[in-house]
């Protein structure tokens, strides 16, 4: 009777932990498909944040040739403002004469030397400021492109969301499978605490069971010697050999 209780229970547990094992197979089936669909979300993401990182990488060329303009535009503007050196004034006999033929000279050099840095800095500052409207140029539709790429990153990312989960659109919607998952949680952490307590009351069963089984066998065992003691004492009065008398009763 025992046996067949024990078998019973074994059986009970062996059809739950099957079932078990088949809600463990499809909880892994939909956990590959949601892999596989987020390493495909994660590819695409990979592949537009790459294209981001290339567009910030021209838009750091782009500020570095800007700067690079700016501290040559400076210099330029530096060096004009910067007073002309002096020039050593000769004395002699004839110093007048010649402190008059060197002021002549230096100033029609520095009337030349104007014209040339002139000439040269309006060079300098047209092709500053084309390279500065170049450089903002780039620099806009860096900016804009940077700013679509991840406007379409988050479209992507809300498009896979609704697309996965329609009801998780609006609020309500959110509000109600949060509340639907507590509940799930609440009836699985009650479902295995049910668990644990059958599988410690099966436990104490079993050792109770085993007890038993033990104890009976001791029994058994003690009424068999019981039994041979008296039946060996009634052969040796009969003057019968025990073994013989085994022998002929069951042959």
């Amino acid at each position: 009777m025992f046996t067949e209780l024990r078998t019973t229970e074994v059986a009970k547990y062996q059809t739950e932990l099957a079932q078990l094992e088949s809600e463990k197979k499809e909880l892994n089936r939909l956990l590959e498909e949601t892999q596989r669909s987020l390493e495909v979300a994660n590819s695409e993401a990979s592949s537009k944040q790459e294209r981001i990182n290339g567009l910030l990488a021209q838009l750091d060329a782009i500020m570095s040739v800007r700067s690079e303009a700016d501290d040559e535009f400076e210099r330029n503007q530096a060096e004009n403002e910067s007073p002309t050196s002096d020039i050593p004034i000769p004395y002699g006999p004839n110093g007048k004469d010649i402190m008059a033929e060197s002021s002549i000279s230096v100033l029609q050099i520095d009337e030349n030397d104007d014209h040339e840095n002139s000439f040269r800095n309006k060079l300098v500052l047209k092709r500053l400021r084309k390279a500065l409207r170049q450089s903002e140029n780039r620099y806009s539709v860096a900016l804009r492109q940077i700013t679509s790429m991840q406007h379409d990153l988050w479209r992507y990312h809300e498009r896979e969301k609704l697309n996965s989960r329609p009801e998780l659109a609006t609020e309500e919607g959110l509000k109600l499978e949060l509340i639907k998952l507590q509940g799930d949680l609440d009836t699985r952490s009650e479902e295995i605490r049910n668990l644990k307590n059958q599988l410690s009351t099966s436990h104490a069963s079993s050792r109770s069971t085993d007890d038993k089984l033990h104890q009976f066998s001791k029994d058994v065992s003690r009424s068999l010697n019981i039994l041979l003691e008296s039946y060996s004492l009634v052969c040796s009065a009969m003057n019968e050999d025990p073994v013989k008398q085994v022998r002929n009763t069951f042959e």
